[in-house]
């Protein structure tokens, strides 16, 4: 049985072959005690019948993870218990980033008050049948920007390199996207490192905001993962002003236009259409309305004798969109 270890990065992944270490009085890999990749943040944890090494017979196994090597069945962060004649595999979840695990297995038996460790036959007291150790080598990404007008595309990249820091050349890594609403349903889009472990892949078109990671896949099932990044997505907005671009003060000016996004992302606010003015080299709000249901609007205005400058149409938007606006209108007022 292969042996390996899985851990999560932010911005980085770990991933290497694991070693293995054990009581004093027991041979390493004792149990073939595994800690195998079960998918994102997911580890399945795994040994052999303990039975020819313990005697007598006792209850059940406990199986610890921790990212402390001191940890004991009382303190570790992770612990599950499963019956002696049962299946010898444990699932842990939601691990954590640039993280090494230790995992251990133990003999208990049951008592009114929890349960006693029971040894491996010759093994000091209260000591594990196994223990495993194992950690992930860096994957990175990033994007080349993180906000983007709706229709456009960002480039992806990042490394992947070995526990020693070396490149990993021609691995495959998998760059996972997830349009809005988050956990939707990801998309994966294929790419090979390069001779120095560099990966780059474009985006699809986007149109609303996207999350993206990446994943890596190695011989063996050990693998491992990314953060999210999130590339917020700016909403297109036309304008146009009527009667004209110069006026009279005092005269109604309207500046009329569309907000350009899904339909069903524009009920959800309701999402409003405002027009600013610079002043002072800073966008004050003069006014907002809401969009018609088709992302239509009409901002109507009059202007006074002083109101000279420039104008924008802008739109907030919560979790679809980014913050977005229109071209800059200069208005003349006579």
């Amino acid at each position: 049985m292969k042996r390996f270890a899985v851990v999560v990065a932010t911005a980085g992944l770990l991933a290497t072959s694991l070693s293995l270490s054990g009581p004093s009085a027991l041979a390493a890999g004792a149990l073939n005690l595994s800690i195998d990749s079960a998918g994102t943040k997911k580890v399945d944890v795994s040994w052999d019948d303990a039975s020819p090494i313990v005697t007598p017979a006792f209850d059940a196994y406990l199986v610890t993870l921790d990212n402390d090597s001191a940890s004991t069945p009382g303190t570790a962060d992770r612990s599950r218990f499963v019956q002696a004649a049962g299946t010898r595999v444990v699932q842990f979840e939601d691990l954590n980033s640039n993280t090494t695990y230790y995992a251990s297995v133990y003999a208990v038996d049951f008592n009114d008050t929890g349960f006693t460790i029971v040894p491996a036959d010759g093994a000091d007291p209260d000591t594990a049948l196994d223990t495993a150790t194992g950690r992930y080598t860096p994957l990175t990404i990033k994007s080349n920007t993180t906000t983007v007008l709706s229709g456009k595309t960002v480039t992806l990249s990042g490394t992947l390199r070995d526990d020693v820091g070396s490149p990993i050349a021609n691995a495959n890594v998998t760059m996972l996207y997830d349009v809005y609403p988050q956990f939707g349903g990801s998309t994966p889009k294929a790419v090979k490192t390069d001779a120095s472990g560099k990966w780059s892949v474009t985006s699809p078109t986007l149109t609303a905001n996207t999350w993206f990671w990446a994943e890596y896949q190695a011989t063996g099932d050990v693998g491992g993962w990314t953060g999210r990044i999130l590339v917020e997505v700016r909403k297109k907005i036309s304008v146009t002003v009527a009667p004209s671009l110069t006026v009279n003060a005092g005269d109604t000016v309207k500046f009329d236009g569309k907000v350009q996004g899904n339909p069903d992302f524009l009920d959800d606010a309701p999402v409003k259409a405002c027009l600013q003015h610079l002043e002072g080299g800073t966008w004050k709000k003069l006014f907002c309305r809401a969009l018609e249901p088709n992302g239509a609007y009409t901002l109507s205005f009059k202007p006074g004798a002083n109101a000279d400058g420039k104008y924008r149409v802008f739109s907030g938007m919560g979790p679809a969109y980014a913050d977005s606006w229109s071209r800059t209108k200069k208005l003349v007022v006579k």
